[in-house]
């Protein structure tokens, strides 16, 4: 790694955030949406390797946008680092250790987190589905400490309405550990209003291989997708090829691409994962402005 390189990393590990505005042009949508603002947050790993006053100055650029609506997808607290570490110095069991100082951990790492989770208002609400790490560093333990005013969808769907026009928010459990049952809460959301209905699905996916998953024919009737789980591949070679993918998919690691003809985008995160380094990969908070295709 060159100087330059070096010096990039390191002004990414600072905290540089890139804003991304983007205009989705959305099939369907009704007129009265025009313009509809949607800010998507992903990937916080608050931790050993992203701090809160990182985070803070995420929630600060969303807030700052005044979004119609904000969106989660996923992965808000990575403690598990300081857990490898403790095990190998203390010669104690990940597995016990996960249990005693870990899980104390993790509801610490939620009660600081969450007066920033908090702030997040727009005028049609905070929505948001978790992920692979929320079920790792302990599910129950996040859900118990993490705000009221952030409604939580898991395999569930949430109405927007103006008037006799309609979006549909849909959120489905983590694909690796969680339950999902995209088949059905498709079939739920649709049911949330008449057949004839004037409206637009929005479907809220973790991690974007759900459009590999067996009911994944259901993703052709959304007409908007928004993941996470990648981070963009976090460490990148110029021109943000990454070096991992986390993904099977080489199309769907950052970005805007298409599935079944609508837009599917995956969110680069806004923590570090594993490692405090980002490279050639800035971390993102993202504005979408839907319009009628």
């Amino acid at each position: 790694m060159n100087n330059s390189t070096l010096s990039l990393a390191l002004a990414e590990r600072r905290g540089r955030i890139e804003v991304v505005e983007m205009e989705l042009a959305v099939r369907d949508l009704p007129s009265v949406f025009e313009g509809y603002r949607i800010a998507q947050l992903s990937d916080l790993h608050f931790g050993p390797c992203t701090s809160i006053t990182h985070l803070r100055h995420a929630v600060e650029l969303v807030i700052a946008a005044r979004p119609d609506l904000i969106v989660l997808t996923g992965d808000y607290i990575q403690v598990s680092t300081v857990g490898v570490r403790h095990a190998l110095a203390t010669k104690v069991h990940p597995k016990v250790f996960r249990w005693t100082e870990y899980r104390r951990a993790v509801r610490r790492h939620a009660i600081e987190l969450r007066p920033l989770l908090e702030a997040l208002q727009a005028p049609d609400g905070v929505l948001g589905i978790f992920g692979n790490h929320d079920y790792l560093e302990g599910i129950g333990t996040i859900r118990r400490q993490f705000p009221r005013n952030i409604r939580w969808l898991v395999n569930d769907s949430e109405v927007i309405t103006r008037g006799d026009a309609h979006v549909v928010v849909s959120g489905i459990d983590d694909l690796r550990y969680g339950e999902p049952t995209l088949k059905k809460t498709f079939e739920n959301a649709a049911k949330e209003l008449p057949p004839h209905a004037h409206k637009t699905l929005i479907l809220l996916a973790h991690n974007p291989d759900v459009t590999l998953s067996e009911d994944a024919d259901c993703i052709r009737r959304y007409h908007l997708t928004l993941c996470g789980h990648t981070h963009g591949g976090q460490l990148c070679l110029p021109g943000r090829i990454p070096l991992v993918t986390r993904t099977d998919q080489r199309s769907h690691v950052s970005g805007i691409s298409e599935f079944a003809g609508a837009p599917i985008y995956v969110h680069r995160g806004v923590g570090y994962g594993g490692v405090p380094l980002r490279l050639f990969c800035p971390p993102e908070v993202t504005l979408f402005t839907l319009t009628r295709r």
